[in-house]
């Protein structure tokens, strides 16, 4: 659901160690005592974002990849690394800079992979009490169809709009 933009800036974070916030993760002990599930409640958009930039599937681009170089590059001004140096020759580029992980210098790929976050962990709470959870971590932000569907796991209402084909057509008729 994030623009790019707001993923990059994420990831700008990361890579300074900024903090990112909170996940939030709902904890269900399964009734046979055979472990437990786990679902985001909280942090899902920043997790993924994360994740697919790790594994390649989004990549960082324009002004906040030049950034992100120059930082790399003051940061590791007196270390050298091949990556580093081609990371270098990119902001000369005229053109428009992107930026993949598997491009970053080892020590910046090992600080993302170590880069520590903060969970809460909820345990066996109702889908009512997740939901007021969610509501109040959201401190009343005005969220997107798809963000509240979301927010609401195995709910009557999530199994009503699952069956709808044109979710989109649906909220526009009723203004949502």
């Amino acid at each position: 659901i994030w623009g790019n933009e707001f993923k990059d800036k994420l990831l700008y974070s990361i890579i300074k160690g900024y903090p990112i916030g909170n996940i939030s993760l709902r904890v269900r002990i399964n009734k046979n005592n055979k472990g437990a599930m786990q679902e985001v409640v909280d942090g899902q958009q920043r997790l993924t974002s994360i994740y697919k930039f790790i594994i390649g599937e989004h990549y960082i681009q324009g002004e906040c990849a030049k950034d992100i170089i120059e930082y790399i590059s003051d940061y590791m001004e007196s270390e050298s690394d091949s990556n580093l140096e081609k990371l270098k020759r990119k902001l000369k580029n005229k053109g428009k800079i992107t930026l993949k992980f598997n491009q970053l210098p080892e020590v910046i790929k090992e600080n993302i992979y170590s880069f520590n976050i903060s969970i809460t962990n909820i345990t066996n709470s109702s889908d009512e009490e997740i939901s007021e959870y969610f509501r109040y971590l959201q401190n009343q932000e005005r969220l997107r169809a798809g963000e509240i569907i979301n927010s609401l796991p195995g709910s009557s209402l999530e199994k009503y709009l699952n069956r709808i084909n044109n979710k989109e057509k649906f909220f526009r008729i009723l203004t949502f």
